[in-house]
């Protein structure tokens, strides 16, 4: 696939906010459930869905992303392998707060503490993978540098 970098900013972007929607669904939701047991499973059902979106946006990252990334400068695969350690994290948190929801040990007022946690944390990633990854200097899409000569 040869997609330009500023493909991959919208794509990611896009992602970001649709993953954000639902992120917020799941913690509405959450605490609309603690009052409302009969809603916990519509919001497991509503966080395995963020889940399987997320995992597609790092699927598309993967495919993507890292090629723009790689190729961007002498930086490039460091910044993949950092993109791609944060990837691992966000899949992990995910799965954690996915299989607490199965846990017979936990009450769903932790679980809904652990989604309050999983937003806030998401959100931040997301965030700097914006301000990491995308940026003019990261995908090798910024204006060429002029080296002036000046001497003889």
């Amino acid at each position: 696939m040869n997609t330009n970098a500023d493909d991959a900013r919208a794509r990611v972007r896009g992602d970001h906010a649709r993953l954000k929607q639902l992120m917020l669904t799941v913690l509405a939701g959450s605490c609309v459930a603690q009052d409302d047991p009969s809603l916990v499973p519509r919001v497991r059902v509503t966080l395995e869905r963020m889940r399987d979106e997320l995992f597609a946006h790092h699927a598309y990252s993967e495919h993507v992303l890292l090629e723009l990334l790689r190729d961007a400068d002498a930086w490039g695969r460091v910044r993949a392998e950092a993109l791609l350690d944060e990837q691992r994290a966000e899949r992990a948190m995910v799965d954690a707060v996915v299989e607490d929801f199965g846990a017979y040990d936990r009450s769903f007022e932790d679980v809904a503490e652990e989604i309050a946690w999983l937003a806030a944390a998401l959100e931040k990633d997301w965030e700097e993978e914006e301000r990491s990854f995308l940026s003019d200097e990261a995908l090798g899409d910024g204006p060429p540098v002029s080296i002036q000569q000046t001497d003889g």
